[in-house]
């Protein structure tokens, strides 16, 4: 049988036939035209379909001023109906053309606002105020952009919000609602992801309880609060359907975007290597197998170094596939929740200093390092532990890498402006500019330069690392080249430094670099494990979570107080 939106448009499409001057002899084609316009109606809705309804009338009658209109009519109908189509028989290019139909009037308006105050002497407060009205517009656009199109726009969405030092404050403060307060998709799409990922045909043949409304909702899973038969509390990540396929699809045209950015407004930085680590780095986070393994190591590798004020989820084996993820859970609250901080008496220099030494030994010890500690991904505890949670950016850091940034952090903390000029070129990143243009203005420049980029530090008042500002490092001396490897790690560090906002602490000895002086200086001295021993351990830990076996690496040892919730 037909949708009921179809057969209910049936008889307001005959009702439009009857009106157009069709003869009696044309019936077949009446018959072939009534269903077809009931399943124009349906799809395109109720104000396209009404307008679209007008100019049928209006180009079948012969009124004197049609043939002025016709030549229009015929555009705007053709582009309405490619639109149907394309829904219908070719989504992945009907959702390209809908992601530009939103970008190019975002572009557009930018640069008549940056081009009409380049040509009016206006003053800086009414630039300013210009500006701030265009952001607050821009920003509302993008949000519903990323919303409706979900997907991958979602993540990137997530990413700008945290980075109040690239982008406006109006973008920050709408685009965080990305962060965990994503809108939900029924439960009922999300239980049959369940059944087929565990293999169940009632989800009680699992869990004691499932509550269906949503714990949290981010950019490719929805989080699920319940508990286990025996009483014990969990949350369950599961995937939205078809998600994996929409953000290859959306990465293709973030890449056009990219290019043409590059190509036309920022020129000064390679967006072209980042969103080729983006490529890499986006397909790992649909697999959950793969998030619970790194999980597991993490949680380990924390323990191990004597780092108790940050935990790691602890996943409940057997529970594990490639679309669906149970953990345990615990309450908190988000780092930018200040009363729930202040009523359970925590201190924001504090739990600056437990994220700060769980990254410095992730990154520079360990090379393995959560790469999205945005704040939906970080829980403040009562008892002022933090909960990381959502590894699914997780990031193997090369060994050759990783001993080069133990370098870079302790040429910052030596404030000698050559050391870190040499440590910070042999990241990876490559300046434009010829050796004969180095002088000293360029070197004094170049602290700020790198503390902007992989450090936490205030910056002074006259430095912008925002690509946009004619005060910024960037316009002065563009990245020519940039080390894929390191976008995860640029991205890490841009995050923390949010958070350092958010948390209000701006004391030295926060300072991430700061922070990650020893170590800095444990990880030079220390040679990881092992390719032959990561993959061994790699293997022995995914065979104990998708298996539910006891391993030499890993037990269920969390107690009801570091039970995390993700998000």
């Amino acid at each position: 049988m037909a949708p009921l939106s179809v057969r209910r448009a049936v008889p307001k499409s005959a009702q439009l036939l009857s009106r157009l001057p069709i003869r009696r002899a044309n019936l077949p084609a009446t018959l072939i035209l009534t269903p077809a316009l009931a399943l124009t109606q349906s799809l395109l809705g109720p104000p396209r379909w009404n307008i679209l309804q007008s100019l049928i009338v209006l180009s079948a009658t012969n009124l004197p001023f049609l043939p002025l209109l016709r030549p229009f009519l015929l555009p705007l109908c053709s582009t309405w109906i490619y639109a149907l189509l394309s829904r219908l028989f070719a989504p992945a290019h009907a959702r390209s053309l809908r992601f530009w139909k939103r970008v190019i009037p975002i572009y557009a308006a930018y640069k008549k606002t940056q081009i009409s105050l380049s040509l009016q002497n206006a003053s800086p407060h009414t630039r300013t105020k210009r500006w701030n009205k265009r952001h607050l517009w821009g920003a509302e656009k993008v949000y519903n952009l990323c919303v409706e199109l979900r997907g991958f726009y979602l993540k990137d969405g997530q990413f700008l919000g945290a980075r109040t030092d690239l982008v406006p404050m109006a973008w920050c403060d709408s685009l965080r609602r990305l962060q965990d307060r994503v809108p939900p998709v029924p439960f009922s799409q999300i239980q049959a992801t369940i059944r087929q990922s565990y293999n169940v045909n009632n989800l009680t043949q699992i869990f004691k309880s499932l509550n269906h409304t949503p714990l949290a909702s981010a950019t490719i899973a929805q989080v699920h609060r319940g508990q286990m038969p025996d009483g014990t509390p969990i949350v369950l990540k599961t995937q939205y359907k078809d998600q994996q396929h929409l953000c290859d699809m959306d990465l293709l045209n973030l890449k056009r975007l990219a290019n043409f950015l590059q190509k036309h407004d920022m020129s000064f930085f390679d967006m072209h290597s980042v969103v080729t680590e983006f490529e890499t780095q986006i397909p790992a986070e649909f697999d959950f197998v793969r998030e619970a393994e790194l999980m597991t190591i993490i949680r380990q590798n924390l323990t191990a170094a004597g780092i108790f004020d940050v935990i790691v989820p602890t996943v409940i084996p057997g529970l594990v596939s490639k679309r669906a993820l149970t953990m345990t859970y615990v309450d908190g609250c988000r780092p930018d929740n200040t009363v729930a901080m202040n009523l359970w008496g925590v201190k924001p220099n504090l739990v600056l200093k437990a994220v700060g030494k769980a990254f410095g030994q992730m990154l520079l010890v360990d090379g393995l390092a959560h790469c999205d500690p945005h704040l939906g991904n970080l829980i403040i505890m009562r008892d002022g532990r933090v909960a990381l949670i959502d590894f699914g950016q997780a990031k193997h850091i090369p060994e050759q890498l990783r001993t080069k940034l133990c370098a870079f952090y302790l040429a910052l903390n030596s404030k000698n402006n050559l050391f870190i000029l040499k440590t910070f070129s042999e990241l990876g990143i490559e300046l434009d500019i010829r050796p004969e243009d180095i002088d000293d203005k360029f070197i004094q420049m170049i602290p700020h330069y790198a503390n902007g980029m992989l450090d936490t530090a205030p910056l002074p008042p006259e430095i912008e690392i925002n690509p946009f500002s004619s005060e910024s490092p960037l316009k002065q001396v563009p990245i020519k080249k940039f080390n894929p490897d390191l976008f995860m790690v640029l991205r890490t560090m841009g995050l923390l430094r949010s958070l350092t906002e958010t948390l209000n602490v701006e004391t030295i000895d926060c300072w991430m670099s700061t922070i990650f002086k020893p170590y800095a200086m444990r990880g030079i001295r220390r040679s990881g494990p092992t390719l032959s021993e990561k993959r061994k351990r790699s293997r022995t830990i995914r065979s104990a979570l998708t298996k539910g076996v006891s391993s030499p690496f890993y037990t269920l040892d969390a107690e009801p107080s570091e039970f995390c919730a993700l998000a």
